[in-house]
């Protein structure tokens, strides 16, 4: 890719006449060259973006072909100047920086008065931002360039004495446009003669070739190419922004609504009039931004419409951060109303409303927008078939239910993948398929009110229909008549041979053949598409039946029976030995031994065979009652039974677990299941379980050791369990509750509590408390020196609490007065010489400490503490 590309932006040409030349026959002019780049953008080495050059090449043609070139012009900067846009809009949330550079460049000429006149022309290779122009494509290189080009008049348009200085474009604050929105840009130049000036959009020109090494060249001579429009998306050299934005001939003010977001070409040629006639030209060349500025706005569907129901989702399609509030009136008669951001209103009745939406009502930056309703429900899409086969057409027709309006158009899609067209815009379509298979259907349908919806099907195309056929194949006794059935509906039946049937025409005739094997045949006409099928009825004297050998099984237990038989019918006695006496294959429980008989056929052609059950009883099991244990203790269980062979589960928590009297000792609570098993011929096991409930572990807790001073109450209050005892009972309201009140008189040293804590379950645990008692009045004693080492001896500083109920605060400050640390809470460990994370260093640091005592009276101190190390 190329090192140096996409800078310039715009540009133009222009001159001044200074006076008369040096030589006889000439004129001085002042040849000016505006460029302009964003100045937000990095340029230069390593940026692939040139800068603006330090000077530049201009060329002087004449004006007539071949386009002779007279003179190229090097010219100096002489301006630099940033053109930023200050001023913004109120109503916008996006607020992009907008600045230009705009670079000048000057030099003076002495031209010969020429019949034909002169194109004064400056040309470079690349425009900025390339390949994000909207309105423009790329040139053959890739990168569409830019020329900028002024016509200085002969003597042929413009007789001496007469002189022309050209038209410049005027140098304006830059301008925010942003999208979808009015916007007006000022386009005017200033005349130094006082031509009058007209003005009109133009095709832009491209520009020169590329270089890598980006060396400045002059132009080439006309004519120019006008650089590669983007028509297919409406715009062109006339209308660089679109059908909505023009320009005022007069003025040169460019205004209308703007495009879309991105970047956009422009030329403008300003044309000077003098007596009614043209007598010089130039452009100027600009490719303007149009930002998305994110305003807030109203905006919605321009119609809305709803075939299903009468309740609607509106959304404003706006998204702007500066919407505050929103105003919604539904166009009903009873004129609701709503202020939700997305409400969702159903209509009271059929028809069409006007919704109207207001942001930011009577308030700044508001916006009103309308929308058209329309409420017809009831539009069903569907499809009506009829049809059956391949060897005849199927008849497609629209069955939409549709409550308001008609159907006014149809497209059908008969999913023939084979055909070359299976559509049709018809509401009603015959078509035949030539080859079997599932076809999807689809038929897409337009009411008069607007509504569309698409209905879909997938149509089994079939050879021809199935004979459904509950069976094939059956047997029955010489003197029995069976009923035949084949179960399709709305056909035409025909039974074949007529050989002992009562009906060769319905769908369940009765048959008595009286030979070995009857074969009868059915053929079914389901519109015209006809198929066949066969029974085969095999006639015998007597059913033959069999049962398996003799067994054994479980009193009470469910077991499988099955009569090996073709019969038709089954009778089981006793009865009550089987489930249902009439199955070829019942379920027994017997409760006690005993032979089950079977006859197939019962009645005509009977046989019988039976089999022999003994029943065993299960082993007999009893366990003792569910059972509690403390943590930690044990408990027995006891079990007995008649069988030969008994175990305990789970046994990783028994001892004795081979016994019938195992020592249960489980951490948690534990169900034990007990199986017993026996060699009589019950092969399945008994089982029942015991649950042993462990009582959690009991945790008594006194509280921490605490210091009072003489007669001050103090609250205790335990924890762990149901039940508690304190002892002694020195000093206490009451030592049979957990929360006591403990007052020990002057004179006492300290006294050691110790706390049983009782669980229901006669569960307990044991805590102790150390009331130490200070013989003075409520005061807070603070050490002079704490070793942070983390040896556990001393690490902490903290103020020891006598007669202290509440902590207002404890703070830590360096010599600096630096805060380190600070607590409110009495019963925190204190400071541990850090802060921040980092260890403090050795050395004296200040505390302050203020306290509440017992009787609310405050307590502070102040003063120093030594960090050891």
């Amino acid at each position: 890719m190329p090192s140096f590309a996409t800078h310039i932006v715009g540009g133009e040409v222009f001159y001044t006449w200074l006076g008369e030349g040096a030589t006889a026959g000439t004129g001085k002019y002042k040849v000016t060259l505006r460029l302009f780049r964003a100045c937000n953008q990095a340029c230069g080495a390593g940026s692939g973006i040139a800068c603006l050059p330090d000077s530049a090449l201009v060329n002087v043609f004449a004006a007539k072909a071949p386009f002779a070139q007279v003179v190229t012009l090097r010219m100096r900067m002489t301006g630099n100047q940033p053109l930023t846009l200050e001023t913004y809009p109120a109503c916008i949330a996006y607020k992009p920086v907008i600045c230009y550079e705009m670079r000048t460049y000057t030099t003076e000429a002495d031209l010969a008065y020429t019949a034909g006149g002169y194109i004064i022309a400056y040309q470079n290779c690349c425009r900025a931002q390339s390949v994000n122009i909207n309105n423009v494509g790329g040139s053959s290189n890739g990168y569409p360039g830019s020329t900028f080009d002024c016509f200085l008049p002969g003597t042929d348009t413009l007789a001496l004495p007469q002189h022309n200085s050209s038209a410049a474009f005027r140098v304006k604050d830059t301008v925010l446009i942003c999208s979808r929105a009015p916007f007006s840009l000022d386009f005017g130049a200033t005349d130094a003669d006082g031509d009058s000036l007209s003005y009109v959009f133009t095709g832009a020109f491209d520009g020169g070739e590329f270089t890598a090494s980006f060396d400045e060249r002059p132009a080439g001579p006309p004519e120019y190419r006008i650089v590669s429009y983007k028509s297919e998306l409406g715009f062109s050299g006339g209308g660089p922004m679109g059908e909505k934005v023009a320009i005022d001939p007069r003025t040169g003010l460019i205004s209308g609504e703007s495009p879309t977001p991105g970047r956009y070409v422009l030329s403008v040629v300003a044309t000077e009039w003098r007596g009614g006639i043209a007598i010089a030209a130039h452009r100027k060349d600009f490719m303007v931004r149009v930002e998305d500025c994110n305003p807030p706005e109203a905006i919605l569907e321009p119609e809305y419409l709803n075939c299903q129901d009468s309740t609607l989702v509106f959304t404003n399609q706006s998204a702007s951060p500066l919407i505050n509030s929103y105003y919604w009136s539904f166009g009903t008669v009873g004129g609701n109303t709503s202020v939700e951001p997305q409400p969702v209103f159903t209509f009271p009745d059929t028809g069409q409303f006007t919704v109207r939406l207001i942001i930011n009502r009577n308030q700044q930056c508001t916006d009103t927008t309308t929308t058209l309703v329309k409420i017809y429900p009831g539009f069903t899409p569907a499809i009506g078939i009829k049809g059956i086969c391949v060897l005849h057409p199927y008849d497609f027709a629209d069955a939409s239910e549709i409550a308001f309006g008609n159907a006014v158009a149809w497209t059908w899609r008969l999913g023939d993948d084979s055909a070359a067209d299976d559509s049709s815009l018809l509401p009603r379509v015959t078509y035949q398929y030539p080859h079997a298979g599932d076809k999807q259907i689809s038929l897409k349908v337009t009411s008069s009110m607007g509504c569309t919806g698409t209905a879909t099907h997938v149509l089994h195309v079939r050879e021809k229909p199935t004979v459904d056929l509950p069976f094939r194949d059956t047997t029955i006794c010489s003197t029995d008549t069976i009923q035949l059935r084949v179960n399709n509906r709305n056909v035409l039946y025909q039974w074949q041979p007529q050989y002992n049937i009562n009906n060769t025409v319905i769908a369940s005739p009765a048959v008595w053949p009286r030979v070995t094997q009857a074969w009868y045949t059915i053929n079914i006409d389901e519109d015209r598409c006809v198929s066949t099928d066969s029974v085969l009825v095999n006639v015998i004297t007597r059913y033959p039946v069999s049962l398996p050998a003799d067994t054994v099984v479980c009193a009470g237990d469910d077991f499988p029976l099955h009569a090996v038989s073709d019969a038709q019918r089954f009778e089981w006695s006793p009865a009550t030995a089987v489930n249902n006496a009439t199955l070829q294959s019942p379920l027994g429980r017997i409760q006690q031994s005993l032979t089950l008989r079977v006859t197939a056929n019962p009645g005509r052609c009977p046989s019988q065979a039976v089999i022999a059950v003994k029943a065993v009883p299960y082993p007999v099991v009893s366990l003792l009652a569910d059972t509690v244990v403390c943590y930690g203790h044990t408990g027995w269980l006891q079990g007995a039974t008649n069988g030969a062979f008994f175990n305990w589960w789970p046994v990783n928590t028994l001892l004795y677990a081979n016994t019938l009297r195992p020592l249960a000792g489980p951490a948690t609570s534990t169900w034990y299941r007990f199986t017993a098993t026996d060699t009589i011929g019950c092969p399945n096991p008994t089982i029942d379980s015991v649950f042993v409930r462990v009582v959690p572990r009991v945790i008594a807790f006194a509280g921490n050791d605490t210091t009072v001073v003489a007669n001050q109450p103090l609250q205790l209050t335990a924890t762990g369990a149901t039940y508690y005892a304190w002892a002694p009972s020195t000093g206490l309201s009451n030592s049979l509750v957990y929360n006591p009140v403990v007052k020990l008189p002057a004179g006492t040293d300290s006294v050691v509590y110790t706390l049983t804590a009782t669980t229901p379950e006669g569960c307990f645990a044991t805590d102790q408390l150390v009331v130490r008692v200070f013989n003075t009045p409520p005061d807070l004693l603070v050490p002079t020196a704490f070793t942070p080492d983390n040896n556990g001896l001393n690490d902490y500083f903290h103020p020891i609490a006598a007669g202290i109920s509440n902590l207002d605060f404890f703070r830590i400050y360096s010599r600096w007065g630096q805060l380190l640390y600070e607590t409110t809470d009495i019963k925190a460990r204190g400071w541990d010489g850090m802060h921040k994370g980092q260890p403090q260093a050795p050395g004296t640091y200040v505390f302050v400490v203020q306290a509440t005592d017992y009787k609310g009276n405050k307590i502070q101190r102040k003063g120093t503490v030594v960090l050891i190390r």
